[in-house]
């Protein structure tokens, strides 16, 4: 975290297996599961039901020493080596998210240029928006 950032990456893909995409780019998964298995807790304790889709949770790979739109940027830039793949993920169904949560008094707002937000888009990536609870 900084600055009360929380940022990781997600994937999420109906029915694919999602971890192989995040392997492939050298991610660190921190939490994933595919479509049809029974649902679990993080700590693996079965709760009712199944995952109606493939998803994967992956630590953000940027460099804490920058401010949020650098972090941003560096993790556009590590995922641009990846457009190719990036581009067959979204258009067979997939979609990578970078989530960041904003942590309550602490973060401060940020600008983000457009060119980082077209970068965004070129590479087809979402941002998901919270609130840290």
């Amino acid at each position: 975290m900084i600055n009360g950032v929380f940022i990781s990456i997600r994937l999420r893909h109906e029915f694919e297996d999602v971890s192989v995409l995040a392997k492939l780019m050298n991610l660190c998964i921190k939490r994933s599961w595919m479509a049809g298995e029974l649902r679990r807790t993080p700590h693996g304790k079965i709760l009712e039901g199944k995952y109606s889709y493939s998803y994967c949770l992956c630590k953000f790979p940027y460099d804490e020493s920058n401010n949020l739109e650098d972090q941003l940027l560096s993790g556009v830039e590590f995922l641009g080596k990846y457009k190719e793949e990036l581009s067959v993920f979204n258009k067979n169904g997939g979609r990578l998210s970078f989530y960041m949560s904003f942590e309550k008094d602490i973060f401060e707002g940020v600008i983000i240029d457009p060119s980082l937000l077209r970068k965004l888009s070129d590479l087809g990536i979402y941002m998901e928006i919270d609130k840290h609870l």
